[in-house]
């Protein structure tokens, strides 16, 4: 990220409703009141489809596409937030880190690096929902 991103001290806070599908999609349930100023979260079916999740022992990680984030100086190009957190059974870990994925060296976005890194921009808390869908919904989380 440059120097200057999230310099101001302001951060952008975004709420999302999920329902972890058994066959790997994230589908948008709910967002923030205010979320809409802040970030547009892209459907990739009419199922409200906005990313997918995999697990790998005792971690899922996750993808939500969006077409942008902007607040002050907190920016993202349209992309994926990747976010991984501990699973045990249907159970999510509290708290973990958003990252997004580029080809780029660190701040200097004009000499593109060999390999696609992971960059850190924040993090992110679950708590389960008191929703039940149906019986293919894992279970739930908020961002």
């Amino acid at each position: 990220m440059p120097p200057s991103w999230g310099r101001t001290g302001l951060r952008a806070l975004a709420t999302v409703d999920l329902a972890f599908e058994t066959d790997g999609r994230l589908q948008l349930l709910g967002t923030g009141q205010w979320d809409q100023k802040t970030v547009k979260w892209a459907m990739l079916d009419a199922n409200k489809t906005v990313g997918a999740w995999s697990v790998d022992g005792e971690q899922v990680t996750f993808y939500l596409q969006h077409e942008g984030l902007e607040r002050e100086d907190v920016v993202l190009e349209p992309g994926r937030v990747y976010a991984t957190a501990g699973a045990w059974g249907s159970t999510l870990g509290r708290k973990g880190n958003l990252c997004i994925r580029q080809r780029k060296l660190g701040w200097l976005p004009f000499l593109p690096a060999p390999s696609e890194a992971s960059f850190l921009v924040g993090r992110f808390e679950t708590r389960a929902l008191a929703v039940t869908l149906t019986q293919r919904v894992r279970g739930a989380a908020i961002l």
